[in-house]
């Protein structure tokens, strides 16, 4: 079993600016076009690819995809609802710390 220390804020730190998050695909190029979370070219996430990101250890993975679908239910719906923000996202980051 791998251990996972919660608090170490990957997602939170990779997410910190608004230009680094996005909605309707997991990862984003600098022009805007949907990439593979893991791609160089990848410059902005939305908060399950940005797990994915930082959590390559499927275990540990799962581990935070949990604690946070305890929090807001679908990562993805809650991700990408219309009404959600950047700060909405970044706040939940820190809070869990993860």
């Amino acid at each position: 079993m791998s251990a996972l220390i919660v608090i170490n804020n990957r997602v939170a730190n990779l997410l910190a600016h608004p230009e680094r998050w996005t909605k309707a695909t997991l990862a984003r190029d600098k022009n805007g076009r949907a990439v593979w979370f893991l791609g160089e070219e990848a410059c902005c996430w939305c908060l399950s690819g940005a797990i994915s990101k930082c959590y390559p250890n499927l275990e540990d993975r799962d581990r935070v995809r949990k604690m946070v679908e305890r929090e807001v239910g679908y990562i993805l719906g809650w991700n990408d609802a219309p009404e959600r923000t950047h700060s909405e996202v970044y706040s939940l980051c820190v809070r869990l710390g993860f």
